[in-house]
C-alpha cells in the first residue's frame, strides 16, 4: 500500500473577494499553502455558474 493512501484527504470551497483577480489569487494561495504548509493542491475544478450556492 502507498504511503499517500493513507494521508487525509480535504476539500475546501474558495470565492473570491469583489475585485479580486480569482485565479491570481488561486495560484498564489496554492503556492503559499505547499511552501508554508506542506499541502499540495492534487485537484481544482471551477464550479459551474448554475451550480454556485445561491444561483438563480
Amino acid at each position: 500500500m502507498s504511503g499517500s493512501d493513507e494521508r487525509p484527504v480535504f476539500t475546501v470551497t474558495l470565492r473570491p473577494e469583489p475585485g479580486v483577480d480569482p485565479l491570481l489569487a488561486l495560484r498564489a494561495a496554492l503556492k503559499r499553502l505547499l511552501r508554508d504548509h506542506g499541502l499540495r493542491c492534487t485537484h481544482v475544478a471551477k464550479v459551474p455558474d448554475d451550480e454556485r450556492e445561491g444561483a438563480r
